[in-house]
């Protein structure tokens, strides 16, 4: 096992992220993401709260397709294209909202299958 002292979380290293450039991959989503899906990924922010359609939780293993949604949106929802982004912002992107699913069932097995 690994200890990553950027996120303090210990990745496996059977983790698809091991390789992974986190810390942009963190820079990018605090610009393009955190204000609907909030810093752990649960979208449970005050401008998540005025959408309709809500944004998906990334944490609860319902952020299915990740790369196909940043490639195209969702239309119809707040949930825009990332084709704006360089490949490796992108690739970075889509690594750590990945590992923020990862991190958030690596917690849940810890606290006894709570992961909210």
């Amino acid at each position: 096992m690994n200890v990553d002292f950027f996120s303090c979380a210990i990745k496996s290293n059977n983790s698809k992220l091991v390789n992974s450039e986190l810390q942009l991959g963190r820079r990018v989503y605090a610009i393009q993401c955190m204000q609907c899906h909030g810093p752990d990924g649960r979208a449970k922010t005050p401008t998540a709260r005025l959408l309709n359609p809500k944004p998906r939780n990334l944490s609860s293993g319902e952020a299915h397709n990740v790369e196909f949604t940043q490639k195209n949106g969702i239309p119809s929802t707040a949930m825009s294209s990332f084709n704006h982004l360089s490949e490796q912002e992108f690739n970075a992107v889509r690594d750590y909202a990945l590992y923020l699913e990862e991190r958030a069932k690596k917690w849940g097995s810890l606290l006894g299958g709570e992961s909210e």
